[in-house]
C-alpha cells in the first residue's frame, strides 16, 4: 500500500554553502573525512539497526565524489542493505531526483522521511512512523521530542523539544509526490495538515564544530540507559556515554534551554490557534 523512503543529503554542491560555522571549508577531503567519520559512527549504525527493515534509504552524493570516497560509500552499503547511494549534479538536481524516484514507486502512497548524515535514530524509529500510516492523502508527521548530543567543543547530552525538526516525515498519495524535502523543515510550521507525536523520543541530533547552524539546545539530566539503544556499537556507546559533562556543571544552560524550547512550542501552537499558522 505504501513505500517508505528515508532520504539523506551528503555532499551536494550549493553556491551559498562554502564554509562551516567554524569557518572551515566544506566538501573538500578534510570535510568529507570528518563527515564520513560521523556518518559511520552515529548515523549508519542506527539505520542498520532498525527493527523494521521495510524502507529504502536514499543517500545523495555529488557526481564530483572521487573514486576513493565512492569505495568508502560501497563499504557503508555493505553494512546496511537499505542504503542506496544516488549521485546527482549538485543541490539543484536533488529535489527533482527525489520526486522522480518516489513517483516511480508501484505503491499508491509514499512516505518520505528526513535524516541528516550526522544524526541517529532509535531502533524503533521507522516502525513508529509506519504505525502512523492510515492512507492519509497528505499529512506531516512531527516527532517533537528527542535527544541531542554535543560532542564539540563540550560533551553534553540532553533532551530536546523541537517541533518541525530535521526528522519530519511526509505521507502523501503517489500522484506527482512532492516529498518531505520540497520545503525546509522549519517552514513546515505553517502546514495545517500535521500530526504531532509527543513522548516518543526516537531521534538524536549530534552537535559538532562543522554544523552549519545547529547549536546545543539540550536540557535535563539524561541517564545513559535512556539513550543506549541509539548506539548499537558497544565501543561507541561506551565512548559517548562515559565522557559526558555532568548536568550540574551546566544547570543554568539546561534551565534556559528547557524554558526556550517550551516557549517555542507554546508560541507555535498559539499562532496555529490564532490562524497565523495553518
Amino acid at each position: 500500500m505504501f513505500q517508505h523512503f528515508l532520504i539523506t543529503r551528503f555532499n551536494l554542491r550549493q553556491p551559498d554553502w562554502t564554509t562551516t560555522k567554524s569557518h572551515s571549508r566544506v566538501l573538500d577531503d578534510a570535510w568529507l573525512d570528518h563527515r564520513f567519520a560521523l556518518f559511520e559512527r552515529f548515523c549508519l549504525p542506527s539505520v542498520a539497526a532498525q527493527h523494521c527493515g521495510d524502507f529504502r534509504w536514499l543517500v545523495y552524493f555529488d557526481t564530483d565524489t572521487s573514486e576513493a570516497w565512492r569505495a568508502r560509500i560501497a563499504r557503508c552499503r555493505e553494512r546496511c542493505p537499505q542504503l542506496e547511494p544516488v549521485f546527482v549534479e549538485g543541490m539543484a538536481a536533488f529535489l527533482p531526483d527525489v520526486q522522480q524516484r518516489l513517483a516511480a514507486s508501484a505503491e499508491n502512497w509514499v512516505m518520505s522521511s528526513r535524516l541528516d548524515n550526522d544524526d541517529c535514530l532509535h531502533p524503533g524509529h521507522i516502525a513508529l512512523l509506519q504505525q502512523a500510516f492510515q492512507a492519509q492523502p497528505y499529512l506531516l508527521l512531527d516527532l517533537v521530542d528527542g535527544y541531542t548530543l554535543e560532542i564539540q567543543p563540550r560533551h553534553r547530552l540532553g533532551r530536546a523539544l523541537d517541533p518541525c525538526n530535521p526528522f519530519v516525515t511526509l505521507i502523501e498519495r503517489n500522484q506527482a509526490p512532492r516529498s518531505v524535502w520540497h520545503r525546509s523543515h522549519g517552514s513546515w510550521k505553517r502546514e495545517p495538515r500535521v500530526q504531532r507525536i509527543r513522548g516518543q523520543r526516537s531521534w538524536l541530533s549530534v552537535i559538532h564544530a562543522q554544523n552549519k547552524t545547529n547549536e546545543f539546545q539540550g536540557y535535563g539530566d539524561v541517564a545513559a540507559a535512556e539513550v543506549a539503544d541509539f548506539f548499537p556499537d558497544p565501543a561507541v556507546q561506551s565512548e559517548v556515554l562515559a565522557g559526558l559533562e555532568p548536568v550540574a556543571r551546566w544547570r543554568w544552560r539546561s534551565l534556559a534551554n528547557r524554558v526556550q524550547s517550551r516557549l517555542g512550542l507554546a508560541g507555535l501552537l498559539l499562532k496555529r490557534r490564532l490562524g497565523i499558522y495553518g
